[in-house]
C-alpha cells in the first residue's frame, strides 16, 4: 500500500536525524566543520532583522493601499506596534509611493523623515527603500511583477518560538567530490517559485557528482569564479523535508573543475518557517530521483 511505504519511508529517514545514538560515521574534522557551519546558520535565521521577522506580506493592487493597525487595512501592522492608520503606499504599474498620514512619524532608509509622498525603490532593482516606524520595517518587493509591502518586526511570534532548524545527522558519505563542466555559453535559466511563476536566472554550468555508482547532475547558478548556488529536489520532499526542496552553496571549483558538494549543508529555503516569503523551487533537472538523507529537516 503507497501510504503504508510512505510511513515506512519517513520512519526510516527519521531514524538517520541526530537525535541520539547511531548516528554515521564521519570524520572529527568533517563533524566540526559541519557543526559550525550549523552554528552560524542558526545565528543568521535568529537575526531581529531576518526572514523570521517578517509579520506581514500583502500584495498591492493598482491605486492606494492603506497601511496601518487598523482592521481591513491593505498592509496590515502589528496592533500595539504602529498607530492605526500609518499612510498609503500608492502602485502605477511597477512602481510604488508612499504617503504618510498626518502626524504619523515615518523615516526612511537614511533616518530621514518622510513628510510627503515619496517615490519607493523595490528590491528588484538590488537594495529595497525601507521605511521605519515603531521599531517596524516595511520595504515594497517586485516578483516577476507581482508587487507587494513586506513588513518585519524584532518582535515576530514566528522568530520568538523558533527553536532551531533540525537536520539529519552528519554523514560523511553525503560529502561527494564533484566536477563543473561548464556550458559553452551562460545559459537563460527559469526558476520556478511558489507563487506559480518565475524569474530568470542565468547558469554557466552543471555540477556532475556520482551516487551508488550513477552520474548524477544538478545544474547551478552563480559565478563559477565566487561560488556556486544550487536549489534541488529529492525523494525526502513533503515527508522529512520541506517540499519545495532545498538550498545548497557549493564552492568555486578548482582550475580543474573540482568542487565538493556537502549535503550536510543542505538548508531549507525560508517559506519552510515563514508564510510571509517568495522561495524559488528546484528548476527543471534538479529534482533527484533518490533521498537524500542530509541537511536540513522540516520541524519535527
Amino acid at each position: 500500500m503507497p501510504y503504508v511505504r510512505s510511513l515506512a519511508l519517513l520512519a526510516a529517514l527519521f531514524a538517520l536525524t541526530s537525535c541520539g545514538s547511531g548516528e554515521p560515521t564521519t570524520t572529527p574534522e568533517h563533524r566540526a566543520e559541519i557543526e559550525a557551519w550549523h552554528a552560524e546558520r542558526e545565528a543568521s535565521l535568529r537575526r531581529p532583522t531576518g526572514y523570521l521577522s517578517i509579520v506581514e506580506l500583502a500584495w498591492l493592487a493598482e491605486g492606494d493601499n492603506t497601511v496601518g493597525a487598523f482592521e481591513g487595512a491593505d498592509v496590515r501592522l502589528p496592533s500595539g506596534s504602529a498607530p492605526a492608520a500609518v499612510g498609503v503606499f500608492t502602485r502605477t504599474g511597477a512602481l510604488v509611493s508612499f504617503t504618510p498620514a498626518p502626524g504619523v512619524a515615518v523615516t526612511e532608509s537614511d533616518a530621514t523623515p518622510v513628510t510627503s509622498t515619496l517615490e519607493l525603490l523595490s528590491d528588484a532593482g538590488g537594495a529595497a527603500t525601507q521605511l521605519f516606524i515603531e521599531g517596524l520595517t516595511m520595504w515594497v518587493i517586485d516578483r516577476a511583477g507581482q508587487i507587494g509591502v513586506r513588513v518585519s518586526d524584532p518582535k515576530s511570534p514566528i522568530l520568538a518560538e523558533f527553536v532551531g532548524p533540525t537536520r539529519f545527522a552528519i554523514d560523511g558519505t553525503w560529502k561527494k567530490t564533484a566536477r563543473f563542466e561548464p556550458h559553452d555559453a551562460p545559459l537563460d535559466l527559469a526558476v520556478p517559485n511558489v507563487l506559480g511563476s518565475s524569474y530568470a536566472d542565468t547558469t554557466y554550468g552543471d555540477l556532475v557528482f556520482e551516487h551508488e555508482g550513477d552520474e548524477v547532475r544538478l545544474v547551478a547558478t552563480g559565478d563559477p569564479a565566487a561560488g556556486l548556488f544550487v536549489i534541488f529536489g529529492d525523494a525526502t520532499n513533503g515527508m522529512a523535508t520541506y517540499g519545495g526542496g532545498r538550498f545548497l552553496s557549493v564552492p568555486a571549483p578548482d582550475s580543474d573543475g573540482t568542487t565538493t558538494i556537502d549535503f550536510n549543508r543542505a538548508y531549507n529555503p525560508p517559506c519552510a518557517f515563514s508564510p510571509y516569503t517568495t522561495c524559488p523551487m528546484p528548476p527543471a533537472g534538479n529534482v533527484l530521483d533518490f533521498a537524500v538523507t542530509a541537511g536540513e529537516t522540516l520541524d519535527a
